[in-house]
């Protein structure tokens, strides 16, 4: 089942199962390319830590093309712009949705992205990981929005989602290198698309 294949991915990366001294409370997906499935990959994750009867929080980090809300048919704002520009309570711009274990943080006003550093981010969603158990959070490309670095560096999991119809081997070395020269550690790497005799997977 495609579920079971979202389920595996966490286990990968340690969770729930975690190491002492290691802990995974936020995992971040990004993409190799545009196009590449980052957003419905993100809640595919989520919502196999839901599954689980985990308390889970998606977060939208793409101020420029906004997506998770659209998935899960909810609002776009107020969400995580707001949060970080007019430092409101977190717990009045989390929405729910029709899993109860599973909570969306959308993008918010994309018109004013906030500025902001991998501290004020971590010191942000360690808050949150009080009421959740995971946040798993959709992040754009490096390098494409001036908040992504940071963003990626305050993650305790890295996951870098990739076409595997459209991305080449050199291709793949060549983001990775960037995303190491970042400081960005990547924990893994998810194939979308793949072709199997009983046609395209999601991972």
């Amino acid at each position: 089942m495609a579920s079971n294949r979202f389920a595996s991915i966490l286990t990968n990366v340690g969770w729930p199962t975690q190491r002492s001294g290691d802990p995974v409370g936020l995992i971040g997906l990004t993409g190799c390319h545009p196009g590449h499935g980052v957003s419905t990959i993100s809640g595919k994750v989520a919502e196999a830590a839901a599954a689980s009867q985990k308390r889970t929080l998606l977060v939208d980090f793409d101020f420029e093309n906004p997506t998770l809300h659209r998935l899960l048919d909810l609002r776009l704002e107020p969400g995580l712009t707001d949060l970080i520009n007019t430092d409101q309570d977190p717990n009045t711009l989390v929405q729910p949705t029709s899993d109860p274990h599973l909570c969306l943080l959308s993008a918010g006003n994309c018109d004013r992205p906030p500025t902001w550093n991998e501290e004020s981010i971590r010191a942000i969603f360690r808050t949150m990981l009080v009421e959740y158990d995971l946040v798993v959070c959709d992040i754009p490309i490096l390098g494409t929005q001036p908040h992504v670095e940071s963003a990626l560096a305050s993650m305790d999991r890295v996951l870098l989602v990739v076409d595997y119809a459209t991305t080449s081997s050199n291709q793949l070395t060549s983001r990775r290198r960037l995303m190491d020269r970042c400081g960005i550690s990547v924990s893994g790497v998810v194939l979308n698309r793949v072709r199997s005799d009983s046609g395209d997977r999601g991972v």
